[in-house]
């Protein structure tokens, strides 16, 4: 993205002021309060708003009350060159985006031109000035790797406020050892209750077993209840998928439609229909000329009664004499023109000229070859995709038959199953090590496998918190089905591999057919070669093309010399009926203007006669106008349909429809990629049908879960009742209420901690894999333009265990920051930036701003500096503002802009 143009309505000291033509490396020069930070304040405000009253930003409105804001001109965007407007309205301004289409957006274009980005973030990576230098060794590692994440990804900066947020619920919830936080309390007072409910109700045995299968009903609905969580989202994502379905429908048949790639001229249709209304107008136009002088001759006849048929003889004559003259021209050309086709003809066809339906077996010939080559092609793509498939699903079959067991392992398990019982441990372990196995197989291995494995850790990790003990039988029984479907799969994949290879060999026999039709098409054509006495070259289409033009200019050949024969009777019989008029001279020419002198006398007596002849000599000149004028629109024209490769303009026509769909379709695409979260996965449906079976399945499941609820209810009401009986006295039962409210308490408070710590751990992952993508990337390239701007006399920049920034010298000596020259403490500075600018270049290709950021440089240290800047240029553009003039020298004149 490059700024172009400035134009300043009034902000700061500038008035109705517009500079143009902006470099890819810019400077703006001028004296010490010339405007300058006024012009790199407007660029910011334009771009992210004005600043707020209350912020520590200048708002720089005009001391006049005047109008404020201004434009800026913006190149080489996502969506080409746009004008951003920002004038006086709500704090930020109001803000209009004009597009190259004439349409008009506000702020949410803009910000999509933004990519995002805010203000505070541009400022830290590409816009400084000598203070920003000097606070180098201020910055710490969370800083930095804050800008990379900020920058990362779309909503990542979100994702790093979330982050903080979730810590602090986290803190508020639990602490370890703490008394303050929600649960430590609440954890605490069920324990007070909880022992003054056991003393008053020990005594009673049937009571207590009563108590006993309540909480292990509880366990079972906490796990129920877990389960249908899980099943309420995936059916609400389902949902989503559902909504989301004929937008992911109409993306994917625009994707295949935009893919194709057609070159048609810009506004080739509406140029072409102006050109085609003028043509018409102007031949129009023509056409009454052309009346108007058939008028005046026949006019002319009937002033002209004396003489009259000498006359017209004479003038009929005389007229002809351009034609006689141009036929005497065309006669010289002719012959040029046939001598030059003799000396260019490379085939004589004078004994034997080429049959009707030669051009027809050449179409017949490269039509079955075209075929054949396309035949040839899809074969063999189909060909590497079976072999892919084979070795794809052969893969899947040595993974399964990895983790199958062996058939007297599979009756050892059976016969454990039936004959051990005992208790499990917490299944939180487990868990963790499925998640993790499932994650390595998801990310290294392809196949269904890895997903088995996360869909088994979640049920054991939300089991494990529900849930306190678990019998080994169940395990064993998961495995042993684990197995069983392990086998089903592997069974299935053979007869998939079988399949395939059929089609393999299918193919190859297919492939074998094509090199017969191969061997055919060329016996065709070696026939038509040898009558041609022609030998077969390298292309068959060049070699019948070459045929074609040496005949067509044979055939020109031939009318050249009828033309010449008619020409040179037409100039004979021109000349003897020159000869029957009485002229003076010996040459044509001389007998010609005899002709003309006695004529011009004859005319010189008819008034009349010779005013018709001085209007149709004008309407000669315009008729010649008109004819030029007509050719010329036909040639432009015909330019048109050329660059649109176009025969015909019917063709032309079609072609400019299918562009216009065409870029349609392009806009189209790009608004329902907007509409389509990244979050959503259709890839496991191939089908909407699909995707209503899924959901279908998973709502069978929930209403399959409530019947078994409302079991659970009456199951539970009749233990209550039970309970109810055997409770006695008012104590008791305000004891039981008060230790049952709390545990339901301290349940509902680990609930939602539980949830805060698993939303924890995602953003926790995802910043930690941005951390280790971006981050060492970013100071590999922050130690590249360290040594650059250094001369090499600095190797590396890294952070130390106090997370702050450090550098090492090549005779391996670390500095902090603090410790350097102010000069090198700035390099480092300009280093750390331009390693983040390229990091996120691809995404945010912003111009660069620099105000007097390098007073501290000595000569060698700046030129160093500008030789990297102008390295960066092509990436981003560059505007350097100074009040040093010895700094133009970097710069060529047409860009350097001086303030007066």
């Amino acid at each position: 993205m490059k700024i172009i143009s400035v134009e300043i309505v009034g902000f700061g000291k500038w008035e109705n002021t517009t500079f143009d033509d902006f470099g890819d490396f810019q400077m703006i020069y001028g004296e010490n309060e010339a405007g300058k930070s006024t012009i790199m304040a407007f660029i910011h405000s334009i771009l992210f708003g004005f600043p707020a009253k209350q912020s520590s930003y200048l708002r720089m409105e005009p001391k006049n009350k005047g109008a404020y804001g201004g434009k800026l001109t913006l190149s080489e965007t996502r969506f080409g060159t746009v004008v951003i407007e920002r004038l006086r309205g709500k704090s930020a301004g109001d803000v209009t985006v004009h597009m190259e289409d004439g349409s008009r957006h506000g702020e949410e274009k803009l910000n999509e031109i933004l990519n995002g980005m805010d203000r505070r973030t541009y400022e830290a990576i590409f816009s400084f000035n000598i203070h920003g230098l000097q606070q180098i060794g201020q910055m710490k590692q969370e800083e930095f790797e804050k800008y990379l994440l900020a920058t990362g990804t779309a909503g990542s900066d979100r994702l790093l406020l979330m982050n903080e947020s979730l810590k602090k619920q986290l803190d508020d919830l639990f602490k370890p050892g703490g008394k303050k936080p929600v649960i430590n309390q609440a954890v605490e007072a069920a324990k007070k209750s909880r022992d003054a409910y056991l003393d008053s109700k020990e005594q009673n045995e049937k009571y207590a077993g009563l108590v006993s299968k309540m909480e292990r009903l509880e366990q079972q609905e906490a796990e129920r209840a877990g389960n249908k969580r899980a099943l309420q989202i995936e059916l609400a994502n389902l949902e989503r998928l559902k909504e989301k379905w004929p937008i992911y429908s109409e993306k994917k048949v625009l994707a295949k439609q935009i893919s194709q790639q057609m070159e048609f001229p810009p506004d080739g249709l509406a140029r072409f229909d102006q050109l085609e209304t003028r043509f018409n107008e102007r031949n129009h136009e023509q056409m009454q000329l052309e009346e108007r002088k058939k008028a005046l001759a026949e006019r002319n006849l009937v002033e002209n009664e004396l003489d009259a048929g000498l006359a017209g003889s004479i003038q009929e004559l005389l007229e002809s004499f351009r034609v006689y003259q141009d036929r005497a021209q065309q006669l010289k050309e002719q012959e040029t023109e046939s001598e030059l086709l003799a000396r260019q003809m490379g085939m004589d066809f004078s004994r034997k000229p080429l049959d009707a339906n030669f051009d027809e077996e050449i179409a017949q010939i490269s039509l079955a070859e075209r075929d054949l080559e396309r035949g040839e092609q899809e074969n063999r793509f189909a060909l590497e995709a079976e072999q892919k498939e084979e070795k794809r699903i052969q893969q899947e079959v040595d993974e399964l038959e990895g983790l199958l067991w062996t058939s007297e392992k599979t009756h050892e398990k059976e016969v454990e199953l039936k004959k051990e019982k005992k208790q499990s441990p917490y299944l939180l372990g487990g868990a963790v090590i499925l998640l993790i196995l499932g994650i390595s197989l998801a990310l290294f291995i392809p196949g269904f496998l890895g997903y088995i494995l996360l869909v088994m850790a979640l049920v054991l990790f939300l089991a494990g918190f529900f849930k306190k003990t678990e019998n080994t039988d169940e395990v064993a029984r998961i495995e042993l089905e684990e197995q069983r479907r392990y086998r089903a799969k592997w069974k299935e994949l053979l007869g998939k591999l079988d399949e395939v290879l059929m089609r393999i060999a299918s193919l190859e026999e297919t492939k074998a057919k094509l090199d017969q039709e191969r061997e055919r098409i060329e016996l065709e054509k070696a026939k038509l070669y040898e009558p041609l006495g022609l030998k077969q070259g390298i292309s068959f289409d060049a070699d019948m093309e070459f045929v074609k033009e040496n005949y067509t200019k044979w055939l020109r050949l031939q009318d050249l010399k009828e033309r010449r024969n008619v020409g040179r009777a037409f100039l004979k019989e021109w000349e003897e009926q020159l000869q029957r008029f009485p002229t003076e001279g010996d040459s044509t020419e001389e007998k010609v203007a005899s002709l003309r002198h006695k004529l011009r006398v004859y005319r010189e007596n008819a008034a009349s006669a010779a005013k018709n002849e001085e209007k149709m000599e004008q309407l000669d000149g315009q008729l010649d106008l008109a004819k030029r004028d007509l050719r010329k629109m036909r040639e432009e024209m015909d330019a048109l349909l050329a660059a649109a490769q176009a025969n015909s303009e019917l063709e032309f026509r079609e072609l400019g429809l299918r562009d216009k769909e065409l870029r349609a379709a392009r806009e189209r695409f790009t608004l329902l990629s907007a509409q389509l979260p990244e979050t959503l996965d259709f890839s496991a449906y191939p089908d909407f049908e699909a995707l209503k079976e899924a959901e279908l399945k998973r709502k069978e499941e929930l209403t399959a879960m409530d019947a078994a609820q409302a079991e659970f209810e009456r199951v539970r009401a009749e233990t209550r009742h039970e309970i109810a009986i055997l409770e006695e006295g008012g104590t008791f039962s305000y004891l039981m209420q008060e230790y049952y409210l709390k545990r339901d308490r301290v349940r509902e408070l680990a609930d939602e901690w539980m949830t805060l710590k698993l939303a924890e751990e995602l953003t926790n992952r995802t910043v930690a894999h941005l951390q280790e993508t971006k981050f060492p990337k970013a100071l590999e390239l922050a130690t590249f333009y360290f040594g650059k701007l250094t001369g090499g006399r600095y190797t590396r920049v890294s952070f130390n265990d106090a997370k702050r920034i450090e550098v090492k010298r090549s005779d391996f000596v670390v500095f902090k920051p603090e410790e350097l020259s102010q000069a090198t403490k700035e390099q480092l500075y300009l280093a750390i930036r331009l390693a983040l600018i390229e990091i996120i270049a691809e995404d945010f290709p912003f111009p660069i701003l620099i105000d007097d950021g390098f007073v501290n440089f000595d000569a060698e240290r700046l030129d160093l500096l500008m030789q990297l800047l102008k390295y960066r240029k092509d990436e981003n553009q560059v505007i350097f503002f100074s009040c040093h003039k010895e700094t133009s020298k970097y710069f060529s004149d047409n860009r350097v802009l001086v303030l007066y």
